[in-house]
């Protein structure tokens, strides 16, 4: 009675193993969410014709940063308008393309910035 006991955890117990996840370079394996965040689907050609911004409107760009005295300096290095701090996260807004914004930090290596994308639950 033990031992069909025991063979039947050992074979829950590999079968669980095996089941959902994603391993990582240390064996461990973290679990899936169940949800996740996707960008917008917009077409490039619907986001330059202005239909449907694939970024928050107003708010296109962040940075995770310490005070909001770096947040406006960044702001001024980038020629932006600092939108809003808050928790350690600036937001900012910008009138030329943001992918453009980010391009010219990374040529200058300035501070990044990220894409502030607008995200929809899948389900």
């Amino acid at each position: 009675m033990k031992e069909a006991l025991m063979i039947t955890a050992l074979s829950a117990a590999l079968l669980l193993a095996g089941c959902g996840g994603r391993p990582d370079n240390t064996g461990y394996v973290f679990p899936t969410p169940a949800v996740t965040l996707s960008p917008q689907e917009t077409s490039p050609q619907q986001a330059k014709a202005g239909q449907v911004s694939p970024y928050a409107e107003g708010q296109e760009l962040f940075a995770s940063v310490k005070s909001q005295e770096e947040a406006q300096e960044l702001a001024e290095l980038y020629g932006i308008e600092l939108v809003k701090f808050q928790s350690g996260v600036a937001s900012f807004h910008t009138e030329e393309n943001p992918v453009d914004v980010i391009a010219r930090g990374e040529a200058n290596d300035w501070p990044r910035l990220e894409l502030n994308h607008l995200g929809k639950a899948d389900g």
